[in-house]
């Protein structure tokens, strides 16, 4: 994979199963602090639901990152009415790292959102050996396309 271009912020990875002509949903990740990332993953497809897609996607990519750029931190935030999404986190072996109360308020609803943050360092993640799980996903199984505004790397 090899260093990233410093002007790369935004890298969008669709997910699409070995086998399968369409893209089931999609990972976003956004470069944000010091040696960091974020991420969104959306599976867009409801017979994928319940079958550990958004934690083998977030492994598989966590690896790649930790393993070929100098990425030290993952974080995310989640609507904390989100338990799924939290979950997912935790399983991975993200840490609660605090909640934004009243965070943003639903444009629609008018319910106010509180988000609760996770994050991991690349140190506890090697030394759990979590990398190995997600080395034993089939990578075929997750198309890796990166796209930026001056064209599309395949980083697989």
């Amino acid at each position: 994979m090899g260093p990233l271009p410093k002007s790369w912020r935004l890298l969008l990875y669709s997910i699409t199963p070995k086998g399968e002509p369409q893209p089931i949903g999609a990972n976003l990740l956004r470069f944000s602090g010091y040696r960091s990332i974020s991420g969104a993953v959306a599976v867009h497809d409801r017979a994928w639901w319940g079958k550990d897609v958004v934690v083998e996607v977030r492994a598989a990519l966590i690896t790649r990152f930790f393993q070929y750029t100098d990425v030290e931190r993952v974080f995310g935030l989640v609507d904390a009415s989100n338990v799924s999404s939290a979950f997912s986190y935790r399983k991975l072996g993200f840490w609660h790292v605090g909640t934004w109360h009243r965070h943003k308020q639903n444009p629609k609803t008018g319910a106010i959102v509180h988000h609760v943050a996770f994050e991991l360092f690349r140190e506890p993640w090697i030394a759990a050996d979590k990398g190995a799980r997600a080395m034993t996903i089939d990578q075929e199984a997750i198309a890796l396309v990166a796209r930026h505004r001056r064209g599309a790397a395949d980083i697989r």
